[in-house]
């Protein structure tokens, strides 16, 4: 999965981690908490690449799946 994930959705899951630090709270904690995530992206370079190289897009690389796997990797509600 790794090779097919946008770059930013990976760099998206780390400043989730360090905004959640920042502001004092444990990650760990948050588990299974009702915690809202709201992401703003623009337009995917790795998307556009994606199709340029194969034809083909892959739905690791589209914006909305940052904020489920987010959802999902922190086990929020």
């Amino acid at each position: 999965m790794a090779n097919n994930t946008d770059p930013a959705g990976r760099i998206h899951l780390e400043v989730m981690y360090e905004a959640i630090a920042d502001a004092g709270f444990d990650a760990h904690e948050l588990t299974g908490q009702n915690i809202g995530i709201f992401n703003a992206a623009s337009n995917e370079d790795a998307f556009h690449m994606s199709v340029e190289d194969d034809g083909s897009a892959n739905s690791n690389l589209c914006r909305f799946v940052n904020v489920a796997r987010a959802s999902f990797s922190f086990d929020f509600k």
